[in-house]
Formats: C-alpha cells, sequence, structure tokens
C-alpha cells in the first residue's frame, strides 16, 4: 500500500451519529453472518469499533467474514478479528482486505481526514467583494459556503488544485461524477462544528 496510507493506519476518524442518522449514505456499518447489521463508531485503517448486535454474540480472537458498508464508498467483504467486547461495542481488526476494500477504505479516511484538518479562515482576510460567508482551508482545499439570512446552507464550493466541484441547496448528485464522493467524505466533517452542514448534506439527493 501506498505510504501515506501506512502513516494515517493508527489515525481514527469517528462516525457523525448525527449525519449517519439523516441518512444511511453518511453513515458506516458492518453486516454480521447472522444479516444483523451493526453501525461503525468509528474507524482506521487496522480496524474498528461497532455497536454490539442484539442477537449475534461474537467471541474474542475470532475471526469472521463481514460484509463493511462505508455510506457512499463501495461496499466490500473483509476478514476480521474480534479484539474486544463489551456490553455496548465490539473491537475488530482487519486481517485482510480485498483489492476494493483498500480502495474504499483509502478514499473513505484520507477525505474524512482531509476534512479533519480543514480550518476557518479569518473575516479580515476575506476581499470586500466576496458574498460567502465562511471559508475554510486546509492540505491545499479551500472550502467556500454561502448562507441565507436565516442561517442556511445555500451553497458549498470545494476548490482543489486539480477540480472545482458546487453542491447547490436540494439538488440531485451523481456519485459517479468525479470528486463527488471524495467531497461529500471531506464536507461531513464540518458537520460536527456550529456550522449546519450536516443539515445542509441531508438535503442532497443521490442518484440511483
Amino acid at each position: 500500500m501506498p505510504s501515506s496510507i501506512d502513516q494515517r493506519r493508527y489515525a481514527r476518524v469517528p462516525i457523525h451519529k448525527k449525519l449517519a442518522e439523516l441518512s444511511q449514505e453518511f453513515g458506516a456499518s458492518v453486516t454480521w453472518p447472522n444479516l444483523e447489521e451493526s453501525p461503525i463508531r468509528d474507524l482506521s485503517y487496522k480496524g474498528f469499533a461497532v455497536t454490539r448486535p442484539g442477537l449475534f454474540q461474537p467471541r474474542e480472537n475470532e475471526v469472521l467474514e463481514l460484509a463493511i458498508n462505508l455510506g457512499l464508498v463501495v461496499s466490500f467483504r473483509a476478514q476480521v478479528r474480534v479484539v474486544w467486547t463489551n456490553f455496548e461495542a465490539i473491537g475488530l481488526e482487519v486481517l485482510e482486505l480485498p483489492p476494493e476494500g483498500h480502495q474504499a477504505m483509502g478514499l473513505f479516511l484520507e477525505q474524512k481526514l482531509k476534512g479533519r484538518q480543514l480550518k476557518p479562515v479569518e473575516r479580515f482576510h476575506f476581499d470586500s467583494k466576496q458574498t460567502f460567508r465562511y471559508w475554510y482551508q486546509g492540505d491545499g482545499i479551500h472550502v467556500f459556503v454561502w448562507m441565507d439570512s436565516g442561517g442556511n446552507i445555500q451553497t458549498i464550493r470545494i476548490e482543489r488544485d486539480d477540480r472545482t466541484t458546487s453542491f447547490e441547496r436540494g439538488s440531485t448528485l451523481d456519485p459517479n461524477q468525479p470528486g463527488v464522493r471524495a467531497e461529500i467524505l471531506l464536507l461531513s466533517e464540518l458537520s460536527s462544528g456550529q456550522l449546519p452542514v450536516a443539515e445542509f448534506l441531508a438535503t442532497l439527493k443521490m442518484e440511483s
């Protein structure tokens, strides 16, 4: 695997519960052998913690093959080992990933971690002619946010060196368009702050 993935192997990325509850496209889960689903609470390239299932009873050190669903990212199956259990959650170590699993985990973690690095730019840096309300930047990425008088996000534009992507409130998106999945993952990491990003993302519709 690329060295950049190795460097972030143990970086834990929490799944924002509020955003996941708004739409399964913004959450992540595992499917157990009995077809029960458990939300993923946090994950890294090495493993993840999930909510304990109601019926299936995994044992410590047990090796299982589970279906992994990372929302907008392609689903895949992976071999995992049960590392620890308690009354609320279970810790799983990833033992083996298929090629599509490597790709999916890499995209998911890379964009989530980049989103966590975004910092707000102070307003005194804004050009007086600009109409956006907020500006975030980090790792060569710029995010601009336009809001109405009621405090609702109307437009978000993400600018990178190689592309610019814009999302309009209530718009329908093609998840197969270049950059769409990556930018949604990036923006989901802004949903934990005071900016109503989660509410905005929930208005977006994905083509099936």
